[in-house]
């Protein structure tokens, strides 16, 4: 089963009232779609915009933070740097937990991380929020470090997304053990043999499937435009393996 999907030349068509179309780029767009870009304030690209701006975008699971997250995601590109950045790698977590060493599939069995969600997917730690001293504080929902995939019936491992201590940790563990063992599987898990870069043109979608891959933004060149749409896709419940 393949985890991505491209689609290329597909010009996305945002209906206003009375059937008209409406081209939107960097103002507001439909409730479900958000705008992912490196323009500030005037409409020019800059490192930082108190978004994902310019930035590397490290790899991840999108929304791992909240209660059920999204199955899928898809990004449309509107405007692209040219040998700039801005490229996309998926990597594939079905592989990577058939892969993963016997003793560490055994040191995984049955057990949960907490996904740290006092941060949004910027880093940007969320308003009114206190950034936790120590792993009990931490809020967010609890996953499993293994999931089943609910059309596959394939196992997966599911990381979300690394932070700077405290942060997600391993339930019913020392810090310190759970420190080193999400290590060893974030160095496994993120292994250039299980990825595939996304190079891109304008007007291409790109539509993934969160539950079996992560992915990652090189960053971007700051004197060059990038401007994304975004929108995620209902999911189930997670089902631990």
């Amino acid at each position: 089963m393949s985890t991505i999907r491209l689609l290329c030349d597909q010009t996305l068509r945002h209906e206003g009232a009375g059937g008209k179309r409406d081209d939107r780029r960097t103002r507001g767009t439909h409730a479900s779609v958000s705008i992912i870009s490196n323009l500030g304030a005037d409409g020019n690209p800059v490192k930082d915009n108190g978004g994902l701006g310019s930035y590397e975008v490290v790899w991840h699971t999108d929304n791992s933070y909240v209660e059920v997250p999204p199955a899928g995601s898809m990004l449309y590109s509107l405007e692209v740097p040219q040998n700039g950045g801005g490229d996309t790698s998926f990597n594939n977590q079905y592989l990577a937990y058939e892969e993963l060493p016997e003793d560490l599939k055994r040191a995984i069995a049955g057990k949960s991380q907490v996904h740290d969600s006092t941060r949004n997917s910027a880093g940007v730690l969320r308003p009114g929020v206190k950034l936790p001293a120590r792993p009990e504080e931490v809020p967010g929902p609890t996953h499993p470090l293994v999931r089943i995939h609910p059309v596959s019936g394939r196992r997966a491992l599911y990381l979300g997304r690394r932070r700077d201590w405290p942060s997600n940790y391993i339930v019913g563990m020392p810090n310190a053990e759970s420190e080193a063992l999400l290590d060893k599987l974030w160095a496994h898990a993120t292994q250039p043999k299980y990825a595939w870069m996304h190079r891109w043109s304008a007007g291409e979608l790109v539509l993934w499937d969160n539950r079996c891959c992560m992915h990652y933004r090189s960053e971007i060149d700051v004197t060059q435009r990038r401007v994304m749409h975004r929108t995620t896709i209902k999911s189930e419940p997670i089902v631990a393996a």
